[in-house]
């Protein structure tokens, strides 16, 4: 029986370590807080002389990131102020850029879906008056009749 532990002396030891590291003068540091994901899209990266790449849109309270799905590792981090222009393609119903210092676009089918929690959360987030835009003022709307 030899390198045998009892089972006993096992579970010994463990308290007792346990024990030892909650006596320690070093506390843990309690682990960061992560904001959570409100929404997650995939899209392909569009470009125009190399080859498309896919990516995980994930929409923040605080701003969006791009993520790479073959590792999940962070590629970009915006905030929503920073997004100064969005558009969506004529010619293709799925595809869409934004611009936060450079133009990049994306194709989703998803794309009226990420782009309507684009706007939404960056509303919520991002004062425009002092961004320098003209706010969207609601007025009332009227029914028109066509006269027969």
């Amino acid at each position: 029986t030899r390198g045998v532990v009892p089972a006993a002396s096992c579970s010994r030891s463990r308290q007792g370590m346990a024990e030892a590291s909650d006596d320690s003068p070093l506390q843990r540091a309690p682990p960061p807080k992560v904001e959570p994901y409100l929404s997650k899209f995939t899209a392909l990266k569009v470009r125009q002389w190399r080859t498309n790449y896919k990516r995980i849109f994930g929409l923040k309270q605080s701003g969006f990131v791009t993520i790479d799905p073959t590792d999940f590792s962070v590629t970009n981090t915006f905030t929503y102020a920073a997004m100064k222009k969005l558009e969506t393609s004529k010619k293709d119903p799925e595809e869409f850029t934004f611009s936060c210092g450079s133009a990049m676009t994306f194709r989703t089918q998803y794309r009226s879906h990420l782009l309507t929690e684009l706007v939404r959360l960056r509303a919520m987030t991002v004062d425009e008056t002092a961004l320098g835009l003209v706010p969207c003022h609601r007025g009332r709307a009227e029914a028109h009749r066509r006269s027969e």
